[in-house]
């Protein structure tokens, strides 16, 4: 099998044409013109179509090229908006995650919404902290009232700083942080 028989050559010969510099292409059309007088009329006509041939092929090849480098762009920000997005969602369900986790110790220890507020941290933190805010509470005797008798968070924060638990003093100086109230405007 020649080396022009094999698969491929067609594609090497036009891809290395593309390559050539105008003065290469100028030599080989002064070779051309020399070699046309042997060629013959039908020569010639088959010489100038196949070179119309590669012309057009050639344009056809950088047509395609251009098509394929605009379709990569577009597919590489088409995966840039869709990583984005997906980094999005992540952060929102990590949120979500972590909300529903704050209820469901808030629910277990049967906090108010304000003791609630206090949970902060990883899911340790936040059962500690939420035990420690349940024991607040005193037990009330049947008939003794109607409600449990809250300790102060002056008095959790003095525990917590006794106990040397940092995270627990800053969850509940969070907490006043948040339940603060700017003054409202009398009219």
């Amino acid at each position: 099998m020649d080396e022009k028989d094999q698969p491929g050559t067609e594609d090497r010969e036009i891809q290395e044409e593309a390559l050539e510099t105008p003065e290469e292409r100028v030599e080989e059309t002064e070779q051309d013109q020399d070699s046309d007088e042997v060629l013959g009329e039908k020569g010639i006509k088959a010489l100038r179509a196949e070179r119309k041939s590669n012309r057009e092929l050639r344009a056809q090849v950088q047509q395609l090229n251009t098509k394929f480098a605009d379709l990569e762009n577009r597919s590489a920000k088409i995966l840039e908006q869709l990583e984005k997005e997906n980094n999005e969602l992540k952060a929102r369900a990590e949120e979500a995650s972590a909300q529903l986790t704050k209820a469901e110790i808030a629910r277990k220890y049967k906090l108010s919404d304000e003791d609630t507020a206090l949970l902060v941290g990883d899911v340790d933190t936040m059962e500690a902290l939420a035990g420690r805010l349940s024991a607040t509470y005193r037990e009330v005797a049947p008939g003794e009232g109607s409600q449990p008798e809250p300790v102060s968070e002056d008095a959790l924060l003095k525990q917590a700083a006794e106990e040397g638990d940092v995270q627990a003093a800053m969850a509940i100086k969070a907490g006043r942080l948040l339940n603060m109230r700017s003054p409202k405007k009398e009219r």
